[in-house]
C-alpha cells in the first residue's frame, strides 16, 4: 500500500494518512497489519484499487474492478467511482458486467474480438422522480421517461436504437414515451443510419436508408420520437 508513495518520496506521515484514508474508502479499515496471503480474492481486489487510490491520481485505470467481490463491497465500489468521477478523476476500465457498465458509465465502448464497434443502445444518466403502480418515472435532462413500475434506485436508463421510432407527426398508439426534437446527427453504420436528436436530452435511432429518403431526414428538421416503456431497462 505505501510502496507508491514511499518511492514519491513522500513524508512518513502523510503516507501513513494516506494509506489509512485509501482503506477507508475500499472498507478495508483495519486491514493495515494483514498479510497479503491471508487475504480473500475480493479483498485483494480492494486491496489494488486502494493502492492506486493513496497516489491520488488523475486518471485511473481499472480493469474488471468488481470481479470476485461480493454484493455489498460492490455497492461501495460503484459509489466510489461516483465520487471519484464527481471529483474530477478520470475512471476508465474494462468490465464484462452490462449491470455495472451502465449504472457508473458516461461513455461506453463496445469491443468485439478486439475492435471497437458502435454501441446499439442509449445509456440515458438519471434518477428515478416518482414510481406508482404502473410506471417508474426516470428524470433525464428535461425528458421524463416512462418506464415498467419497479422498486429500487437507478442511475441509468437504457434503451436500444432499434426501438426508437422517427417520424414526421405524431404517433397516436400504446407507447408511453413520446418526445420531438431536431436531428443533430446523420451517421451511416453498415446498412443502418444513425439519427441522433435532441429532445431536451439526447437520443439516438437507428434507421434504414428507405427511412432516409421517405422522411428527408437531416441535420436541423424536427421529428417526433416514440418508443414503448417496456422497452427501456433500468440499471
Amino acid at each position: 500500500m505505501a510502496y507508491g508513495l514511499k518511492i514519491r518520496k513522500l513524508q512518513s506521515g502523510l503516507v501513513q494518512e494516506r494509506v489509512a484514508r485509501a482503506l477507508a474508502r475500499t472498507g478495508l479499515q483495519g486491514f493495515e497489519q494483514r498479510r497479503a496471503g491471508g487475504l480473500s480474492s475480493g479483498e485483494k481486489q480492494r486491496v489494488a484499487m486502494a493502492r492506486g487510490l493513496a497516489l491520488e491520481p488523475r486518471v485511473l485505470l481499472l480493469d474488471e474492478p468488481t470481479a470476485n467481490i461480493d454484493a455489498s463491497a460492490h455497492v461501495l465500489i460503484e459509489d466510489l467511482l461516483q465520487d471519484l468521477a464527481a471529483a474530477g478523476t478520470a475512471v476508465i476500465m474494462s468490465s464484462h458486467h452490462d449491470r455495472f457498465t451502465y449504472r457508473n458509465c458516461t461513455r461506453l465502448v463496445c469491443l468485439e474480438a478486439g475492435r471497437v464497434v458502435p454501441s446499439r443502445v442509449n445509456i440515458f444518466k438519471g434518477f428515478v422522480e416518482t414510481r406508482d403502480e404502473h410506471f417508474t418515472c426516470f428524470r433525464t435532462g428535461s425528458g421524463l421517461l416512462r418506464c415498467p413500475s419497479r422498486e429500487g434506485a437507478y442511475r441509468s436508463a437504457v434503451l436500444p436504437l432499434d426501438d426508437v421510432i422517427l417520424s414526421r407527426e405524431e404517433l397516436h398508439t400504446s407507447a408511453q414515451n413520446r418526445f420531438q426534437g431536431p436531428v443533430i446527427a446523420v451517421c451511416r453504420e453498415g446498412p443502418l443510419y444513425r439519427v441522433g436528436l435532441d429532445c431536451g436530452f439526447p437520443i439516438e435511432a437507428y434507421v434504414t436508408a428507405q427511412s432516409i429518403k421517405d422522411l428527408d431526414i437531416q441535420a436541423g428538421r424536427s421529428f417526433h420520437v416514440t418508443f414503448k416503456a417496456s422497452a427501456l431497462q433500468l440499471y
